[in-house]
């Protein structure tokens, strides 16, 4: 109380007590289903036997012989100051684990178990009735009791030296799941004789957690799960990977972060998001329950909450502030609560304040310059000394109902005209919720929002439109016309385009037929000048054979042999090789290269016709020992020869003959 002083007592139809003090007023809530056992520490875990009560807090620990009493009296057990972070039962003794190390307590009593620092826990290993496995800061130690029930640290497991805050034992004995803050998960076997580390397996994002922090590792029905900041896992080991597990992502929302689970009797225990509830765990449709444990939203220890059931109906909260004992047979189905909108008002433009009359039950019409609108609501008859929250939700503007709050007003500002309802419901934090209020309102439209407005509106833009259509149709038309026009002119575009490469392919081909012809002209004009050639050879030998048959009848003796040589001798000379050839290779050389020798003779008029036709053998690049019978001279005379024609033709020492005839060509050819 805030004084002693008590003046006079009030009971409420609840049974609760309103204390009229001396200076001020107080709520006595008789009737509640939480009892504070210890406050002025945070609590990280509860050991509780048939006579006594252990707490390991943020202060160290402390001990009470009366646990069964309405307000059980404390001691501080010295010598475990600072952080305690779990206790257990094991082997008929109590172990602390603590920031300073492990300790064996009995009542005030204190026994410091090994020199190791830093302990989370302590857990028993499958198999080993008499060892534990002690988790530290930094490694795994291995604990016996002894026969003389003395404890003894046996030893530390070697190659391993994380923290191991949260460690689960698997089905598998000497196999362990390890859930590190930050670093993920990791899965470590064991020798034998568990002396050292043999296996070491760390799992991430490539193992199916999408997010490998904030895991934690419990066993559910059987199941090893892992709870995540997205779901509910189980690890598929034939496929090496976490997999969602429905079953409980079903019950649980997944997109909540699930810190404990566990289950006591016929219940599964949780804390979703700062949240505690229950279901029960063999239920075909489980429902949540979470409205007992309101109160406590948000006080646990994160990542270390103290949830311990007493039996099926009583259950012990650990919290920031302390330890408290929940009822579950508390009843709220027969406590009935109202919530009404207890004011309302609205403000203008200019500032001008109005009240909402609420006793009309008729819809509420509203000054089309409304600013902001401001409702206040109360639960009167709602359980006092217990805090209430509200949900309000605006119909025609709040799309879902908002978030439990205590504030008991909301104010909506910039509202459209238009009809409205404000819904507005309660809860204590005992799980009663009250019944639901709600006021139908409207804001009145402004002159241009009036259904005439907008009737003028759409006649004004019938209008318009009919307008803008033919804008747009006329606008279309010569759209329409301009593209004919511009379809017309490409048209005639392309007609000449291709007419321009019609051209361009014929004069492509009358270039490789000239080039042909060309090659054509050189490949018969050096036949024609083989062919001379062969016969220059046939005359030469011809003129041989005649002296070599003038020389044999001389010296022939006999006169029919004499006669018989004169007769091949003269039909010799009647079919001997005359001029006549040399003619006619002239005259179809000429033929050949008449556009050849026409650009020399107008460019060099002083050539002669031996000269041209020289130059021209030069051009077919001919030896001089080929074109000396082709010109009847000695190849002496035809390097005298071509000294006259470079002379006569003004080339340098080293200038190319052919090169000079061959540019001489081309330009006739370009001609």
């Amino acid at each position: 109380l805030q004084d002693n002083s008590v003046l006079n007592l009030y009971e409420t139809k609840e049974g609760n007590i309103w204390a009229l003090l001396n200076n001020g007023l107080d709520c006595i809530t008789v009737t509640s289903p939480i009892t504070t056992i210890y406050e002025g520490a945070s609590l990280y875990d509860v050991v509780l036997t048939e006579n006594e009560m252990y707490l390991a807090t943020n202060q160290g620990v402390f001990f009470s012989n009366s646990p069964n009493a309405s307000q059980p009296d404390f001691i501080k057990v010295q010598g475990l100051e600072g952080q305690a972070w779990t206790m257990g039962t094991f082997k008929g003794d109590v172990l602390v684990s603590h920031n300073k190390g492990l300790f064996k307590i009995d009542q005030t009593r204190v026994e410091q178990i090994g020199d190791m620092n830093g302990i989370w826990k302590v857990i028993p290993l499958k198999g080993r009735p008499n060892q534990f496995l002690a988790a530290s800061y930094s490694g795994l130690y291995v604990l016996s009791k002894e026969a003389n029930s003395n404890w003894k640290v046996l030893r530390k497991i070697e190659g391993f030296e994380e923290s191991s805050r949260d460690i689960r034992e698997s089905e598998k004995p000497g196999t362990f799941w390890i859930c590190h803050g930050y670093k993920g998960v990791f899965r470590v076997r064991l020798d034998e004789d568990y002396t050292k580390m043999t296996s070491f397996e760390h799992f991430t994002t490539q193992n199916g957690l999408n997010i490998p922090y904030n895991v934690n590792v419990f066993v559910w029905e059987g199941n090893t799960v892992f709870t995540t900041n997205d779901g509910i896992y189980t690890y598929n080991s034939e496929e090496n990977e976490f997999q969602p597990f429905a079953q409980l992502n079903k019950i649980l929302d997944p997109s909540k972060n699930t810190r404990t689970l566990f289950q006591d009797g016929d219940k599964t225990w949780f804390v979703q998001d700062d949240e505690a509830g229950y279901f029960l765990t063999k239920d075909s449709n489980p429902k949540l329950e979470t409205g007992y444990f309101l109160p406590f939203k948000g006080e646990f220890n994160q990542g270390m909450e103290c949830i311990i059931p007493i039996g099926s109906d009583r259950v012990l909260l650990g919290t920031k502030k302390g330890l408290y004992l929940d009822d579950l047979t508390y009843s709220s189905q027969n406590l009935s609560a109202t919530t009404i909108i207890s004011s309302a008002k609205y403000v203008t433009e200019e500032g001008e304040q109005n009240w909402i009359p609420l006793e009309n039950g008729d819809q509420i019409q509203l000054n089309n310059k409304t600013n902001s609108i401001l409702f206040n609501f109360a639960s009167p008859n709602m359980q006092k000394g217990i805090d209430v929250q509200y949900a309000y939700k605006l119909e025609n503007a709040d799309r879902d109902w908002s978030d439990w709050q205590f504030e008991p007003f909301k104010d909506y500002s910039h509202l459209r005209p238009g009809n409205y309802m404000f819904k507005v419901r309660s809860r204590s934090m005992l799980g009663i919720e009250g019944e639901e209020a709600s006021l139908r309102f409207q804001i009145l439209p402004l002159w241009y929002q009036t259904n005439w407005a907008v009737a003028g509106y759409i006649l004004i833009g019938t209008l318009v439109f009919i307008l803008v259509g033919r804008v747009i149709r006329n606008q279309i038309h010569e759209e329409n016309q301009k593209h004919l026009e511009d379809e017309r002119k490409e048209k005639k575009l392309l007609e000449l385009e291709l007419k321009q490469l019609k051209l361009e392919a014929e004069k492509d081909k009358i270039s490789r037929d000239k080039s042909v012809l060309e090659e054509n002209v050189i490949y018969k004009s050096k036949e024609l000048a083989n062919y001379t050639m062969l016969l220059v050879k046939k005359k030469e030998i011809f003129a041989e054979i005649l002296e070599d048959i003038k020389e044999v009848r001389k010296v022939v003796r006999n006169e029919m042999s004499r006669k018989k040589l004169q007769q091949i001798f003269s039909k010799l000379n009647q079919h001997a090789i005359g001029e006549e050839y040399t003619n006619v290779f002239e005259a179809n050389f000429e033929h050949v290269h008449s556009d050849f020798f026409k650009s020399l003779k107008e460019k060099f008029p002083d050539l002669s016709q031996r000269e041209l036709r020289l130059c021209a053998f030069i051009k077919m690049n001919l030896t001089n020992k080929e074109i000396s019978p082709l010109l009847n001279i000695s190849v002496r005379g035809v390097e005298t020869a071509r000294y006259r024609v470079r002379k006569k033709l003004n080339l340098e020492h080293d200038e190319n003959f052919i090169d000079f005839l061959e540019s001489i060509e081309r330009s006739a050819s370009v001609e």
